[in-house]
């Protein structure tokens, strides 16, 4: 199946070095994509408007700089702290994962993630240790437009039938929106 026919109202496609390391790849990506999707390179800061108003601001990188052996998503704390006002900040490229949301000094409160991605462990992996997670591979986010409070506006699972769950709870309730 190609991404485009998925069914799936993409905002963004975003390449990583993967996808950019041979132009032929690059090139199949937008030839199959024929300009209906935008198609970023390594990072997209965006916004999501509602009908209703309001709106949720996503930075989301391949990966964010800044890495630290204590913790998954230093790059993404380090977004949060030093650059542009978002409300998820949200990668990938280090085929681990890790999920927090937390209030900022500033008031903000922001959602940190990492996915895994599909790529299992690989001869390169093996090789150097490194190790397999098996949760992770993607990360739901839950938008709820008409939540006034902070902490129940978003929600976001490393588990996608769950959040499936959430979101259809959410919507018998009369709110939320998938993104």
């Amino acid at each position: 199946m190609v991404l485009r026919d998925a069914g799936v109202p993409w905002v963004v496609w975003l390449h990583g070095n993967h996808d950019t390391m041979h132009g032929e790849f690059s090139t199949f990506l937008k030839t199959v994509n024929v300009a209906q999707i935008p198609m970023i390179d390594w990072r997209a800061k965006f916004k999501l408007r509602f009908r209703g108003g309001g709106e949720v601001r996503i930075d989301a990188a391949h990966n964010h700089k800044g890495t630290s052996i204590y913790n998954r998503l230093h790059g993404q704390k380090r977004a949060a702290l030093f650059d542009e006002d978002a409300d998820i900040y949200v990668a990938g490229h280090h085929h681990t994962w890790g999920l927090t949301h937390e209030e900022l000094d500033d008031g903000r409160v922001v959602w940190q993630a990492r996915a895994r991605g599909y790529k299992w462990i690989d001869e390169y992996a093996t090789r150097h240790n490194f190790h397999r997670d098996e949760h992770g591979s993607t990360i739901l986010f839950v938008i709820d437009p008409g939540e006034s409070n902070a902490i129940k506006r978003i929600s976001a699972f490393a588990d996608l039938e769950e959040g499936a769950d959430f979101l259809t709870w959410k919507r018998k309730k009369g709110g939320a929106i998938l993104a």
